[in-house]
């Protein structure tokens, strides 16, 4: 694992906002997100958001195409959103999860790597579901090469955050104009018979549900008791005070929610944006 003892300097000195939005659809939640890329370009202030989904949804890599994959007819009957991501990856399911989202100047970041990004945000979810008393994997790097999957959750990251070889949290990222975005869904429970069912059986995805407990799983299944989400997020927070980082608390201002509210009307509730990328 690479060396958090040098070159993080510039991560520390700059005061972090954090933002709990709680629950809204997925519309909202990836508007937000959207708009959290444009703040810090315009005031250099890193932020760390988490929030949830109501109703409960499924989201899309930007370069997905839903018609390889994705049973809308079983989602709507569900009444699950589906929306599709400005960042890469899988698909994920928002079901039982605390998600979360960061949004920083590259400048700040050692080497300006996405990978060190990614290795920052896992350190400090790992480190919060260690002080619950579960011993996460080491973070680590992978060989090269990569199996294909639509479903994020059986797909390998570097630096992911697992259990016994087990994943736990799904991220993608987007780096653009100086700025990188990650977010994920921390697995709090686990639907397995939903998480079946909402992909269509091809040759890149793995079905049943024996196999996806072979791959994922639960921060409750593996602490052996019910972990509220706010807990998960106040032990994130004192990781990274622990790691170094100042932060403060501070919500979206009303004119804030109202540009999010602009950004999900014309684009994030926009049927060809979702089935195609563009709008």
């Amino acid at each position: 694992m690479e060396n958090f003892n040098e070159n993080w300097d510039l991560v520390k000195k700059v005061k972090w906002r954090i933002i709990d939005s709680g629950f809204a659809d997925a519309f909202f939640n990836m508007a937000a997100d959207e708009y959290l890329m444009g703040f810090v370009r315009r005031t250099s202030i890193p932020v760390l958001r988490f929030y949830q989904w109501e109703p409960s949804a499924i989201t899309i890599g930007y370069a997905q195409n839903i018609n390889e994959f994705l049973d809308i007819d079983f989602i709507a009957s569900q009444g699950m959103d589906w929306v599709r991501r400005i960042t890469g990856g899988e698909a994920v399911l928002h079901k039982g999860d605390l998600t979360y989202s960061s949004s920083v100047p590259e400048n700040i970041i050692p080497r300006r790597s996405p990978r060190n990004f990614y290795l920052l945000l896992s350190y400090a979810i790992s480190g919060a579901i260690r002080k619950l008393g579960v011993l996460t994997d080491n973070l680590e790097l992978l060989p090269s090469g990569r199996t294909k999957n639509f479903n994020c959750f059986v797909s390998k990251s570097n630096y992911e955050v697992s259990f016994e070889g087990k994943k736990i949290v799904g991220s993608a990222q987007r780096r653009s104009n100086g700025i990188l975005l990650q977010h994920g869904a921390i697995m709090l429970d686990v639907d397995y018979k939903c998480l079946d069912r909402v992909f269509m059986r091809n040759d890149y995805i793995v079905k049943g549900e024996n196999e996806l407990k072979k791959r994922l799983c639960g921060v409750n299944e593996i602490a052996k008791k019910k972990v509220e989400p706010e807990e998960i997020k106040t032990l994130i927070l004192k990781t990274i005070e622990e790691f170094g980082i100042s932060y403060e608390e501070k919500a979206f201002s009303a004119n804030e929610l109202s540009e999010i509210d602009e950004i999900a009307k014309r684009k994030y509730r926009i049927a060809s944006w979702n089935r195609e990328g563009r709008y």
